[in-house]
């Protein structure tokens, strides 16, 4: 009994393996496909229909079934379906390919646009390096020149001081002679009015002598005057008198070195 089970068993296995392999072949599905899409509407009238199932079925009867028409379609696209396909492979083929030029185009412009960024990048830093340069070269040749015009000041501001020492100290010394010159000039007018004087007296006495008419009178009273004069008064007027034009020579030079003012042209040398 368990071997006839067996037996029948495996035969409707494989009728319905048969029948299965039957109706999944292209062309079934194809022919089912094209009859079912040629009389869909009677398939649903059927199915959905109003009234019974006698007269639903009666009804599309009367109305006739197409199933040559399936059948020829379902044949022409199982022979058309082939080349369909291998145009569709072609199709995404070359899809593909244009796909893989327009990602290889679009990473080669990706790679430019990169390597142009970096390029830009690159020489951006360049001239920002070199700015910096320009900047520091800058900054130490005006530290430079601050410097070399701060030196140059305070020597010249150090020759200022010197001049104006030394010119305070010939100002000082041009004071002193100046005092020194007006007590021999104060000097020389007490002799000149003494020398007046002793004139004065000369003249009188010589006067006198001519009226009296007396020369030994005369004599004796100018010999001893001009002695005075000749042996004294002479040297110390001749003393006085070059002292007068040492004063003059001196007074002359002071008043030129009080008119005397500095000029940056002087400073500088």
């Amino acid at each position: 009994m368990s071997n006839e089970k067996t037996s029948e068993e495996s035969f409707f296995n494989n009728i319905k393996s048969s029948l299965i392999e039957r109706f999944t072949t292209p062309l079934y599905v194809y022919v089912i496909s094209a009859f079912c899409i040629d009389n869909w509407d009677k398939i649903l009238f059927i199915m959905f229909g109003k009234g019974n199932i006698e007269y639903r079925t009666s009804i599309v009867q009367m109305q006739g079934i197409s199933f040559w028409q399936p059948i020829v379609y379902g044949i022409i696209i199982t022979i058309i379906m082939p080349f369909l396909s291998r145009a569709i492979d072609f199709y995404h083929l070359k899809s593909d390919d244009i796909n893989c030029t327009l990602s290889s185009k679009r990473d080669s412009r990706r790679v430019k646009s990169m390597n142009s960024i970096r390029v830009i990048e690159r020489q951006h830093e360049i001239d920002m390096i070199e700015g910096e340069a320009k900047h520091k070269a800058e900054l130490e040749r005006i530290k430079s020149e601050s410097q070399y015009n701060t030196s140059e000041l305070k020597e010249k501001l150090e020759r200022l001081d010197i001049i104006i020492k030394n010119q305070e100290t010939r100002n000082n010394e041009l004071l002193e002679e100046r005092k020194n010159l007006d007590d021999d000039l104060n000097n020389i007018f007490i002799f000149v009015d003494d020398l007046r004087e002793t004139v004065l007296r000369v003249n009188n006495a010589y006067n006198r002598s001519m009226k009296e008419d007396d020369v030994v009178r005369k004599n004796m009273i100018l010999s001893p005057i001009y002695e005075i004069i000749k042996e004294s008064k002479l040297k110390d007027m001749e003393k006085y008198l070059e002292k007068v034009g040492v004063l003059e020579n001196s007074l002359k030079r002071l008043r030129d070195s009080e008119r005397k003012t500095f000029s940056m042209d002087e400073l500088e040398k």
